[in-house]
């Protein structure tokens, strides 16, 4: 710089700052959208409380007043004497078991995600697993009450919990009516699937009061044994259905991409072909051979 001369003044234009306030707005913008996320998060889970609280109260009042009616009502439906209705309501009791759900959901999702399907796969196999964890949460009630079963004569009816006359009777079946694993799971899968699809889970509902009746039927449980299942399978749906669902369908989402991944390039199944279009037409221009 020469002798005497004054240096130049930085000049700041007003453009200079557009990229920080960019930035800045960008950042308040992530910082409201992640603050109204959180807020609705809270809001559902805590409307999901209040509907959880509400139907077990009601399923409690459910449950007392369907108490004194139960001999009644075993009398009227029990046909362990009428061979015919007996095995059609053995066969009700038997799909209402958990390995044959469990195996029918896996089967199912499986043959849906290779038919390019993994959102009926994920709603499928979140359906089975609900059912599951329903059947196992009445499964550990029932074996920890210890409720005898109407078809139970040697000892007065009633709760004995998990010891009687100085020995352990976790696990023994005249022992294990309240709740119902069978009811519990088959309405723990209709409740699932009522969440998923309205019109499937009214033909599910039919599927479960099958199930109920099949067990009272039997003389296997009381009346307020398949209400009490009811009562703690919707609720836990509903919550498998807030947790459980979005990690059932991630997954299951990434299991078709790496399926679809692995198979060989150039490879194109006719059902992804048919996955694109309306009533089996290819939608779009048509894939050109790389070999010109």
């Amino acid at each position: 710089m020469p002798e005497g001369a004054l240096p130049t003044p930085c000049v700041i234009h007003n453009s200079d700052f557009i990229p920080v306030r960019r930035l800045a707005a960008s950042a308040i913008w992530i910082f409201i959208c992640r603050r109204n996320a959180y807020l609705y998060r809270m809001i559902e889970l805590q409307k999901l409380r209040q509907n959880s609280l509400f139907w077990l109260l009601a399923g409690a009042v459910l449950v007392a007043l369907a108490w004194p009616f139960d001999n009644r009502v075993d009398t009227v439906l029990d046909v362990t004497n009428k061979p015919w209705w007996h095995q059609i309501a053995w066969w009700c009791s038997k799909i209402g078991e958990g390995w044959v759900v469990g195996a029918a959901g896996i089967f199912c999702a499986v043959f849906f995600l290779l038919m390019n399907r993994p959102q009926i796969a994920a709603g499928i196999f979140f359906a089975a697993l609900t059912s599951e964890l329903t059947g196992l949460a009445a499964t550990i009630l029932r074996v920890l009450l210890g409720r005898t079963r109407p078809s139970t004569h040697d000892v007065p009816p009633g709760f004995y919990g998990v010891w009687h006359q100085g020995h352990w009777i976790v696990g023994q079946f005249k022992f294990s009516a309240f709740p119902s694993g069978h009811a519990a799971t088959a309405v723990g899968l209709a409740a699932a699937v009522w969440l998923i699809h309205r019109g499937w889970g009214a033909v599910a509902a039919v599927y479960a009061l099958a199930v109920m009746w099949s067990r009272i039927a039997l003389q296997c449980h009381h009346l307020s044994d398949v209400a009490a299942s009811a009562v703690l399978a919707v609720p836990l749906a509903m919550l498998s259905k807030r947790f459980l669902a979005p990690s059932v369908e991630f997954q299951f989402g990434n299991l078709h991409r790496a399926w679809k991944k692995s198979k060989p390039s150039g490879q194109i199944s006719l059902q992804s072909k048919n996955s694109s279009g309306v009533n089996g037409h290819v939608v779009g221009k048509p894939c050109r051979s790389n070999n010109r």
